[in-house]
């Protein structure tokens, strides 16, 4: 069983789609007269038989799909049937979809491609940004952290210097020490609410998983299957996430064009990325989430 967190049902259900020369979802059939009873009971079978397995497959998991279910009714001296099968490919198509992918799926421990799909299992880190900036208001909970390392750290001074002879102590040391350490502390938060803002306005999603393996996951927040706000506090551990390669960020991009304004800005927006976030072999790969997911088939 899965349970998922984020699934893309529109690339699910076009690999579905291309697989099977258009997605089922409704099936209708209509008999006419009690004379052509054989005849269309031949067809419906035939009709059928030619269908997919997956078809086959997903009625039966999902719809209970019997051989009698065709249901008729006497009308004057006709026998007219009408019978609907339709149902809506929610969780269990992805397993379909899957199916049709597996084995072009390359799995962590190789190197992909730009456009192969890849099964990832790790534990993601969620990042949400409008969260993030929250944090660094004024009032904020950096703020409350910053409050939490001055009063370690003066703890720390007060006992070193109480250790100190009186006549060092009357020489202010002690202020001193408690102001450098402060601008160190806050110096230090401000590189990281630089950093958050630097991601922020290069990136083109309010939220993204990150793999310390080298993979960033943006996220489309309609396919999630919670709130946006609730899963940085109500999601971790292991996951996994099967997706396609959409980008590779590596060391030896190289700007054919110094003349190409845009392009050195890409350059240069990639090398900062790199800077910040996890590599793999010295690569970033950006990885279009097909669907993100708990698994207890291991």
């Amino acid at each position: 069983m899965k349970y998922f967190l984020y699934l893309n049902s529109d690339v699910v259900n076009s690999i579905i789609s291309q697989s099977e020369q258009g997605l089922i979802t409704e099936m209708i059939e209509e008999n006419g007269n009690s004379s052509e009873d054989n005849k269309n009971r031949i067809t419906k079978v035939g009709a059928l038989a030619r269908l997919s397995s997956t078809f086959y497959k997903f009625f039966g998991a999902e719809a209970e799909f019997s051989v009698d279910w065709t249901k008729s009714e006497a009308l004057s001296n006709s026998q007219v049937s009408k019978d609907i099968v339709q149902k809506t490919l929610h969780d269990a198509a992805y397993n379909i979809a899957y199916d049709y992918i597996s084995k072009e799926i390359v799995k962590e421990e190789d190197i992909a491609v730009l456009g192969e799909y890849v099964e990832i299992i790790d534990e993601f880190q969620y990042i949400d940004f409008n969260s993030l900036l929250k944090y660094f208001r004024n009032g904020g909970f950096v703020d409350f952290l910053k409050e939490e390392r001055y009063k370690e750290a003066q703890d720390a001074i007060g006992e070193s210097i109480g250790s100190e002879n009186r006549e060092n102590r009357r020489n202010n040391k002690a202020s001193s020490i408690k102001s450098d350490i402060k601008k160190k502390i806050d110096q230090e938060f401000n590189e990281a609410s630089k950093l958050v803002n630097l991601l922020h306005s290069i990136l083109p999603c309010e939220r993204m998983y990150i793999s310390n393996k080298g993979y960033v996951m943006p996220i489309d927040d309609r396919y999630l299957r919670d709130y946006p706000e609730s899963f940085g506090f109500k999601y971790g551990g292991s996951m996994v996430c099967v997706g396609y390669v959409t980008n590779i960020i590596g060391k030896d991009t190289i700007v054919d064009d110094n003349s190409n304004f845009f392009e050195s800005i890409q350059n240069s927006i990639n090398e900062s990325l790199r800077g910040i976030l996890p590599l793999k072999d010295d690569n970033l790969f950006i990885i279009n989430p097909i669907a993100i997911y708990y698994s207890n088939n291991e």
